[in-house]
């Protein structure tokens, strides 16, 4: 691998120690997920800020004996300003990195274009932060090849009404029919089921446009953080404080 990379990519998390050096935590568009080490450099014109949620492309300097990587430079194309000033549409953005971190995936090109489409469409509307999250779980869900087709039982395979409650199964990390459900803990209204049906084959961009009202978001939103949290390997901290 070459010394100097540069790669498009976006900050996770920018953890800023005593010495002035900054731990960040990038997803690149084609390594994935990296740890690198940005040092004070404020007198340089070039020098990265290495700002959470911040995306755009970065030189950096590979170690190929340590294994490590130190950002040289930074060619910001976002930068998360409205994001920073909302604490819902924070608590939602660091929700978007820390499952990106959690649910690995090796197709970093899709994975990155999900996450800055989503970054970007949240700083343009904080307010709205319920359906950027909603629509960027979905795919999430479905890039991950974890979502379900939500017409069908998937224990049973029997088709489920246009007006049937769906509930969820412990044992197999999906929303079934009320018959094969373990718990009564998360259930999926039937207009809410209709919303995720209607866009389980669009992309990011494309479910934007879809019109939802906020009443419904509340509901899917609920449904789908229930979801994610029951297939977690581990506690997702965004989630706790029940910001969002």
């Amino acid at each position: 691998m070459e010394r100097n990379i540069k790669t498009q990519a976006v900050v996770i998390r920018s953890l800023k120690k005593d010495s002035g050096a900054k731990f960040v935590t990038l997803f690149s568009r084609d390594l994935g997920l990296i740890r690198a080490t940005l040092y004070g450099s404020a007198g340089k014109k070039s020098a990265s800020k290495a700002s959470q949620f911040s995306y755009g492309e970065f030189l950096l300097y590979h170690n190929p004996v340590k294994g490590s990587y130190t950002i040289s430079e930074e060619n910001c194309a976002f930068i998360a300003e409205n994001i920073k000033r909302d604490l819902s549409a924070t608590y939602t953005a660091s929700y978007f990195a820390e499952v990106i971190e959690i649910f690995k995936t090796d197709d970093y090109e899709q994975t990155y274009s999900l996450l800055t489409a989503s970054l970007k469409a949240l700083d343009t509307n904080v307010g709205s932060y319920r359906k950027v999250l909603i629509d960027f779980t979905w795919c999430l869900l479905k890039n991950n090849g974890v979502s379900a087709d939500l017409r069908y039982c998937p224990n049973c395979d029997r088709a489920l009404s246009r007006d049937e409650i769906l509930h969820y199964s412990s044992s197999l990390s999906s929303p079934v029919c009320q018959d094969c459900a373990d718990t009564d803990a998360i259930v999926l209204l039937p207009g809410a089921r209709r919303y995720l049906i209607y866009t389980l084959q669009m992309s990011f961009e494309e479910a934007q446009t879809v019109e939802l009202y906020s009443s419904g978001a509340g509901v899917i939103s609920s449904f789908l953080l229930n979801w994610v949290k029951t297939i977690s390997p581990y506690p997702i901290k965004s989630l706790q404080a029940g910001v969002i």
